[in-house]
């Protein structure tokens, strides 16, 4: 790890950008930009050499050959609501008009976010500063871990609306029936 520090280091300018709406990726050595609008989120199975089921996203360019791997959750993972909850997370990272999604690792960027800032002044019991800072791993596991993943578990991802609706041109007026396949033209 040590002789390969710098490049863990080093920041190549790609990335999630909430403040311009950007993806940064670099290809082929240059670095390229694109509208996270412009992405769409596939969860793939690719099961392991024994056949268990295994997922892992992808975020797909609508208008250019582009794909990207996205894994907050590492690879691969047996659940895919953690995959569905990945790409929640990741839409409402990107939405300037949500606050940051409240987890440990935006917990030090709350404060430089205006959204969020106007977010938890406004709630009626003010969200301490260092709330997950300040939180040792046997009060996670005692209080949060199992609440989460029940909630995540039991959440209908099918009927989450769909946050493109009226940022894509065309998007507006797709409408999906999953009992009946669109028809033909």
């Amino acid at each position: 790890m040590r002789k390969n520090e710098k490049k863990f280091k080093l920041d190549k300018g790609d990335g999630f950008f909430r403040r311009t709406g950007e993806v940064k990726n670099r290809r082929r050595g240059r670095l390229r930009s694109y509208r996270f609008i412009d992405f769409d989120a596939y969860v793939i199975n690719q099961p392991d050499q024994y056949g268990t089921p295994s997922f892992t996203m992808v975020l797909v360019h609508r208008y250019q050959n582009v794909q990207l791997p996205y894994n907050m959750i590492g690879s691969t993972n047996p659940n895919i609501s953690e995959h569905y909850l990945g790409w929640e997370f990741l839409q409402r990272f990107m939405d300037v008009t949500q606050p940051l999604p409240d987890v440990p690792e935006l917990e030090p960027y709350r404060q430089q976010d205006p959204t969020t800032v106007g977010y938890d002044q406004a709630q009626k019991k003010p969200r301490p500063e260092r709330f997950w800072r300040d939180m040792g791993k046997a009060i996670w596991q005692k209080k949060y871990r199992d609440r989460y993943r029940r909630k995540m578990n039991q959440v209908n991802w099918q009927t989450i609306p769909d946050r493109m609706l009226g940022h894509v041109a065309g998007r507006e007026t797709v409408q999906f029936d999953v009992e009946r396949a669109p028809e033909q033209e």
